[in-house]
This record gives structure tokens, C-alpha cells and sequence, in this order.
């Protein structure tokens, strides 16, 4: 069985680096990807199984190793951050967060059978989900359904905020930072910042081949989606002051 299959544990950094890179990749993570978090495991609980009763020495090297594997998790959590932003984008998508609900729990086949006719892979949606419940966007249950034990998903109160229907709804600011355009933008920030380059065009306009004025101009969808977020940011100021 698989850490994907165990009801609703929540996974860790190193797992969701494991789970994104097999179903992106199409490849096994490889054994090296978990050394790091098993090794600070071990040495945990090498050092208490010692000694049951630490003197204040063994102490100090325990909690050590917390904060070592601390550090560590938070760097990691950093690293693969951008795993479950694009997550997101996917899920707004596809519109999943207007055919799940707050109070009502679905297991994947309820899911897919209220999406438009599209053909869905089952399993990366279930690791999709999955990896949402790590954000606090979805919970997962485990819940009997026709004499068998499923895992059932449901929206969050952060998750209500991607329907649509939703007054204050923060889908339109996903579509948006999300996107493509400037994702690619922010990969060229390294050479940027290092000063690489003829000119001193900014990210946007070398990862696009174009400024930002131009490509909104002659991108319906993506100007759409721009125009939706300032009016957001606009409400939400005029609502402060």
C-alpha cells in the first residue's frame, strides 16, 4: 500500500516532493529524496531509545536534531511551494471548487461525474486533492460508501473562496498570478538580478518576448483575469478606508 492510500494522513514535505515528482515525471521518486527526513527520524529515536532518562547532555543533542530537521522541513516546504500553487491553478481550472462543497463529503468518482464532459486522470486528481488537504484547501474523510472504504474529499472555508459563486471569490486572483506568463517571468529572476543580458529589459518582457502592456493587450482571457484582480484589490481598499 502506498502513503497515498492512507486515509486522511497528512503528508509531509518530503512525501509531497515524492508524490509531485512521480506524477509529473511519470518516474518513481528515487530512494534519496526520503534520506534526509529518515536519517533525522533514526537519529531521534536512536538517542531516546538509549536513554529513557536524559541527562541534560542527550537532551541537548535531541533537540538538535528537531531543529536541525526543522530547518530542513521549512527549506523543503519553500523549494516545493510552487508544487502545490500550480495544484491550485489546475483545480480552478477544471472547475472543482463549484462542484465540491463545504458540508458535503465526495469521493473521486462523485467528483469526476460532475465536471464537464473531460477526460480526467483519476489518479493524478486524487493525488491533486491529496496535496490540497496539505494546504488546508480540501479535507479528506474516509467514509464507507457501497461496503467499501473510500477517501472522500470536501471544500475547506479557504477552499469556498475559489467558487465562483462566492462573493468575495479569489479565483480570479489565482488565474492570474498563476498563470503562465508570469511564471515564466519570475524563472528569469536569477539572471536578472545577476545583471545577465544586453539590456535591462525586465523578466516579463524576456520571458514573454514582449512587454506586459503588450501581452495583456493582445490576450483576451489573460487581461480578463488581470482586470478581475485589480477590481479586487480596489474593493478590498475602499472597504479599509
Amino acid at each position: 500500500m502506498s502513503f497515498f492510500d492512507r486515509g486522511s494522513e497528512s503528508l509531509s514535505s518530503t512525501m509531497i516532493a515524492a508524490l509531485v515528482f512521480g506524477f509529473t515525471t511519470g518516474l518513481s521518486a528515487p530512494p534519496s529524496i526520503f534520506e534526509v527526513h529518515n536519517r533525522r527520524i533514526h537519529a531521534t529515536l536512536q538517542l531516546y531509545s538509549q536513554n529513557r532518562n536524559m541527562n541534560t547532555e542527550s537532551s541537548d543533542k535531541l533537540a538538535g536534531v528537531h531543529s536541525s530537521s526543522n530547518a530542513e522541513a521549512g527549506l523543503l516546504q519553500l523549494a516545493q511551494s510552487h508544487f502545490v500553487a500550480q495544484t491550485l491553478l489546475a483545480f480552478v481550472r477544471l472547475g472543482l471548487p463549484d462542484v465540491m462543497e463545504v458540508s458535503r463529503d465526495m469521493a473521486i468518482d462523485q467528483i469526476i461525474s460532475q465536471l464537464k464532459p473531460t477526460p480526467i486522470r483519476r489518479e493524478v486528481l486524487f493525488r491533486c486533492l491529496r496535496l490540497l488537504c496539505t494546504a488546508g484547501v480540501v479535507q479528506e474523510r474516509t467514509k464507507t460508501i457501497a461496503n467499501t472504504v473510500q477517501s472522500t474529499f470536501s471544500l475547506t472555508d479557504m477552499g469556498a473562496l475559489l467558487q465562483t459563486s462566492n462573493t468575495h471569490s479569489m479565483t480570479p486572483f489565482i488565474q492570474h498570478r498563476m498563470e503562465e506568463p508570469l511564471w515564466r517571468a519570475w524563472s528569469q529572476l536569477p539572471g536578472y538580478l545577476a545583471g545577465n543580458g544586453e539590456d535591462d529589459k525586465p523578466p516579463f518582457d524576456v520571458a514573454n518576448v514582449m512587454s506586459a502592456s503588450e501581452y495583456y493587450m493582445n490576450n483576451a482571457d489573460s487581461r480578463l483575469h488581470r482586470n478581475a484582480v485589480a477590481k479586487m484589490l480596489l474593493r478590498e481598499k475602499s472597504h479599509r478606508f
